[in-house]
This record gives C-alpha cells, structure tokens and sequence, in this order.
C-alpha cells in the first residue's frame, strides 16, 4: 500500500510495532547493525546491549534484522 495522505501513512507506520517487512526501511550512514554482530561473534558469554531511543525510533525493528543475520541465526540459534 503506498500513502498518499498522513492518515494512511500513520496507519503503515504504527509506532507500537516494528517494521515487519523492508519495503519501509532505510538503511543510515553510521548503521550499527554490523558492529553489533561483530560484537556479539567475537565475545564469548552473556552479552547485554542497551537500546535507547522514544517510540517510534527503530529499536525493534533494528534488532529484527540482526536477527536474520546468516551470521547470527548459525551461531546463536539452533
């Protein structure tokens, strides 16, 4: 569905949810989706990540695509 107006716009984008497909997403200059996953392969043990951002931000949504990783899938993932 393309919007034309803010309405159906806002109904794409629902805040509560993270995007579930990447017809939407835009990928940033300084994306730290790469680093994480170098983080998360390269130290063995618990690791914890601090997310922060309002509502809306892409937390979610970012930690969807880190999950898809090939990389990640095959080493924490069974």
């Amino acid at each position: 569905m393309i919007a034309q107006t803010l309405k159906q716009a806002m109904q794409v984008f629902d805040p509560n949810k993270p995007l579930e497909s990447d017809e939407y997403y835009v990928l940033r200059e300084h994306n730290p989706l790469k680093k994480m996953e170098v983080y998360l392969l390269n130290n063995p043990g618990f690791q914890k990540i601090l997310f922060s951002g309002h509502r809306g931000s892409g937390k979610s949504t970012e930690l969807n695509r880190l999950f898809v990783s090939e990389a990640i899938t095959s080493n924490f993932f069974s």
